[in-house]
């Protein structure tokens, strides 16, 4: 049987965003301050890939769930 989850372990979407974006910006400026990319690569890069990503269902539903999902921190 699995060990029960530690509800004190656990992130909403939101909160995982906010990690992603702070993680995103802190590599951004990682590859600036070496070289390997300056910000308005990053950004052009950014925006290329963008349109190449498929909607998921929650871009596309009309209404979507209003109930917070929540994952683990690992």
């Amino acid at each position: 049987m699995s060990d029960p989850v530690d509800p004190k372990t656990l992130l909403t979407l939101v909160e995982m965003s906010i990690d992603n974006t702070y993680e995103l910006a802190a590599l951004g400026e990682l590859h600036e301050q070496k070289g390997v990319m300056t910000k308005e690569e990053i950004i052009t890069l950014a925006k290329e890939l963008k349109p190449k990503t498929p909607p998921t269902e929650s871009r596309t539903a009309s209404t979507p769930d209003p109930s917070p999902q929540r994952f683990t921190d690992t």
